[in-house]
């Protein structure tokens, strides 16, 4: 702690430095000749003076000391400051990296949250365009079932009239069998194969007649067809075989 430069000043006054020179002057002056009271008196001055110079060296020092001590202390001052300083550049050096590192983190996590944005509306394409081929499926396949229907019943339509044509022709060759006309009742019986080749009516016919223009050959190929294509005329077409004198 830096000293008060008047603490000697106060010490001198408390201590009374020059009442004591004083008084030990006038007790000199009072026992001694004139000239040794002279001299007493001369040494109280050499005294006084003697003292202030004392009092004078000592705020001297007093005020060095207090000088070093303010030195010392603005020279702490001044390290304390330059380690602020230099705490506060590492800290600004830290709050960079910080601020660098928040960056790149935020930028990572937007590229992130991009990414994820983005698989998500692949993921909506995906599905959607999934939901569309399945209906996609799905209406091919009741179109195909539609067309198959309809192709089933057109031909239907056509079998039902294709069979229909082979009746007419079967029953006009029945109708010029009985007539007698048997080229003509061939002719019907041989187009009615045409719109259906697997008909037994029409072969049993046509194996009658090839009896009765005595072409065995024809007549046994035809038998043997219409009791391959229908065994429920099977007896009948047998009896009529027999009744012809078919070989078979």
């Amino acid at each position: 702690m830096p000293l008060d430069p008047n603490f000697f000043n106060m010490a001198y006054s408390k201590g009374d430095w020059q009442r004591m020179v004083g008084n030990a002057a006038q007790r000199l002056q009072g026992t001694m000749p004139g000239d040794l009271s002279d001299t007493a008196a001369a040494v109280f001055m050499s005294g006084q003076q003697g003292a202030q110079a004392s009092r004078d060296g000592a705020a001297s020092m007093v005020r060095a000391q207090n000088s070093a001590a303010d030195r010392m202390v603005a020279a702490e001052r001044g390290g304390a400051d330059e380690i602020s300083d230099e705490v506060a550049d590492l800290r600004g050096v830290e709050m960079a990296n910080l601020g660098v590192n928040i960056v790149q983190t935020a930028t990572l996590a937007y590229g992130m949250y991009k990414i994820h944005a983005k698989m998500g509306e692949m993921h909506s394409d995906v599905v959607g365009h999934l939901t569309r081929l399945e209906q996609l499926a799905i209406d091919t396949r009741l179109q195909a079932e539609q067309q198959t229907a309809a192709t089933q019943a057109i031909l239907k339509v056509l079998t039902e009239s294709r069979r229909n044509e082979a009746n007419q022709l079967v029953s006009q060759g029945e109708r010029n069998e009985r007539a007698g006309f048997i080229d003509e009742a061939l002719d019907r019986f041989s187009k009615a194969l045409e719109f259906d080749n697997t008909d037994p009516v029409a072969w049993h016919h046509i194996a009658l007649l090839q009896v009765r223009k005595g072409d065995e050959a024809k007549a046994e190929d035809a038998f043997q067809r219409a009791v391959t294509f229908a065994q429920s005329y099977a007896s009948e077409i047998k009896d009529s075989a027999v009744r012809s004198h078919a070989p078979f």
